[in-house]
């Protein structure tokens, strides 16, 4: 709002936001092959490990905490997984197409019924998944997303690519 008067935003961003949020592994792709490289990603896993040795050797060096309990939070701590940049599917438009091919999508469709398309498609996917193991290494959102995370559920880090880019992060940066 700009003096009590809303902006409508340009439909463009209106469209870009909904494709990205109902098939974020597919704006995932677009996004890394344009904006993101291996390298990075290396490079926030090698400060994800960094951060992870610190915390050991915090842990083994605190005062306050008894042996069987500095164990456990060893063994967490090691146990805990980093979801780094995209996950490593996006990068093949095979296993994309596999993602989703019970989404059918035709050209010239219109908004309301690629909208209603992809909910119902969401929707199947979720009760499909319900007869599955959990998948604890799935991002769960889009790699455009500026945004990093502790999933306590799945006891893992999420670095999205979109976050790990100036001027949060360079792998040029002082370690």
């Amino acid at each position: 709002m700009l003096i009590g008067k809303q902006v409508k935003s340009p439909r463009w961003k209106d469209c870009s936001s909904a494709a990205s949020g109902r098939m974020s592994y597919a704006a995932s792709a677009l996004y890394v092959r344009a904006h993101f490289n291996k390298a990075d990603k290396e490079a926030a896993l090698a400060m994800i490990d960094d951060l992870h040795a610190a915390f050991r050797l915090m842990v083994l060096t605190n005062d306050w905490m008894d042996n069987k309990t500095r164990n456990i939070a060893i063994e967490k701590s090691k146990a805990m997984q980093s979801l780094i940049g995209y996950p490593d599917f996006v990068e093949s438009d095979k296993e994309l197409d596999e993602y989703y091919k019970l989404l059918k999508l035709e050209p010239g469709e219109t908004y309301a019924s690629m909208v209603q398309k992809t909910s119902r498609w969401a929707q199947e996917r979720s009760y499909r998944r319900l007869l599955e193991p959990v998948d604890k290494s799935e991002f769960g959102i889009s790699s455009s997303t500026v945004n990093a995370f502790y999933s306590s559920l799945k006891n893992a880090i999420t670095f999205p690519a979109a976050v790990l880019q100036a001027p949060l992060f360079d792998r040029s940066f002082p370690k």
